[in-house]
């Protein structure tokens, strides 16, 4: 049930074989992939309401899978705390973790609207769900997904990572590919595509000021742990 392209699985000791972690994963997501009723949250977001589920049944269910789960900031800062993403205002907007399940580690990003109370311990728990998504909740994100989904329409190009019918205002639109050029003549195409992907960005309508300072924090922060992986494995080599 792991993305190879994402997942990295770690010698574990304890848990078992490849094939065995690899079933108890399998067992994770057909008990968790789409959670009763009960255990849903909403929450109101661009003019629909967001179904989700918290933290709190999230945890759960990785304490059931592994009681020795863990997560850990995916880098450290010069003073030894987690690397927050923060906006020109200095507020957290994204965070970046590792979470450890059954011998495999997963990424994960969780994002909070600045000035958010409570932001940093919002960015832990979204981060989780994002980490876990293919195992825990997944159900969620694909139906809420196909619902936001309008009819086709006229298309206009759109990147290549996300695309999607969009019927918002052409001033929007237009904004919006603005912002799309300007972040890729910043970080290249193909890493903008990625971001977009990540959180979920399918128009350039949606590429709102808001948007765009969480995009490109995301992308520095991208940078800083290549450039940081570079210069630790030449200094290895």
């Amino acid at each position: 049930m792991t993305d190879e392209s994402s997942a990295e699985v770690l010698e574990f000791p304890g848990v078992g074989s490849r094939a065995e972690r690899h079933a108890a994963l399998r067992r994770l997501a057909e008990e968790w992939w789409d959670p009763p009723a009960e255990m849903i949250d909403t929450l109101p977001k661009g003019g629909a309401m967001l179904r989700y589920l918290s933290h709190i049944w999230v945890r759960k269910a990785l304490q059931d899978a592994d009681p020795d789960w863990y997560w850990e900031p995916m880098g450290y800062d010069s003073d030894g705390q987690p690397v927050i993403e923060r906006d020109s205002q200095g507020q957290p907007v994204g965070f970046w973790i590792w979470l450890h399940l059954l011998g495999t580690k997963m990424p994960g990003y969780g994002s909070v609207e600045p000035g958010k109370r409570d932001a940093v311990k919002e960015l832990i728990g979204d981060a989780l769900r994002n980490a876990s998504m293919r195992l825990v909740g997944g159900a969620l994100w694909v139906k809420d997904n196909a619902k936001k989904k309008p009819a086709a329409k006229k298309k206009e190009p759109l990147p290549a990572a996300v695309e999607a019918p969009d019927d918002s205002p052409h001033q929007e639109k237009a904004a919006g590919k603005d912002a799309y050029d300007r972040l890729v003549d910043e970080f290249g195409e193909e890493p903008v595509n990625g971001a977009l992907a990540t959180f979920n960005i399918g128009r350039f309508s949606e590429l709102n000021p808001v948007n765009v300072e969480v995009v490109r924090a995301s992308l520095r922060q991208r940078a800083r742990l290549v450039q940081e992986q570079a210069q630790q494995d030449k200094a290895d080599g």
